[in-house]
């Protein structure tokens, strides 16, 4: 019986969940060689055998293609459909609530990439009204059976949303930033509130 590795063609053929793997193995100062086996072994499916059979060029060229894939332009993906359910992106991401924003910023700051299924599972909610292209989500804002379905979906979804999303996190986080610095510039008297001069 032959052994296969199935090489990812497109970035929603590699599941969160692969890249997270990927993503958890890699380590500073990794060789070529060894960057391009885990590259491979994470990333692609197939005969663990296999892929140890494969030779270091061909090990190489697969990683340069995936890493092709990877980064690859992405677009925002507003809805998908798993197991008979459609998720829908949360309608205005700027308007998101408190609530919403500490609960992402929580499993952002404990890892990005292992905690991405959680995120996902606040950003993405199945769908329980739809009239006229508007459509209404569930209210709850976040579901651990949820986080674990999304370690499934593909990395389309997960890179177009978060691109989207971190141009969000950085527009607040420097909206917070000059916040903060204008607050303790007025605690420390280097700030004039006043309008008039003397």
């Amino acid at each position: 019986m032959s052994k296969i590795i199935e090489i990812p063609e497109r970035l929603e053929d590699i599941p969160l969940s692969s890249y997270q793997s990927y993503m958890k193995g890699l380590k500073e100062g990794m060789s070529e060689d060894d960057l391009a086996y885990h590259t491979v072994s994470t990333l692609c499916s197939g005969d663990v055998e296999a892929i140890g059979a494969l030779s270091i060029r061909e090990l190489i060229l697969i990683t340069a293609e995936i890493q092709r894939i990877i980064n690859a332009e992405t677009n925002v993906i507003y809805r998908f459909k798993i197991e008979e359910t459609d998720y829908a992106l949360i309608p205005d991401l700027k308007n998101i609530s408190a609530r919403e924003w500490t609960n992402i910023m929580q499993f952002l700051d404990n890892g990005k990439f292992e905690n991405m299924h959680h995120v996902l599972a606040i950003l993405y909610r199945p769908i329980v009204r739809e009239q006229f292209g508007r459509y209404e989500l569930t209210s709850d804002i976040y579901s651990e059976d949820r986080a674990r379905l999304f370690q499934s979906i593909g990395m389309h979804i997960v890179q177009g949303v978060m691109l989207f999303f971190s141009k969000i996190i950085d527009s607040y986080s420097k909206h917070s930033k000059d916040y903060l610095q204008m607050k303790e510039m007025k605690e420390t008297g280097n700030l004039s509130v006043s309008g008039g001069t003397t």
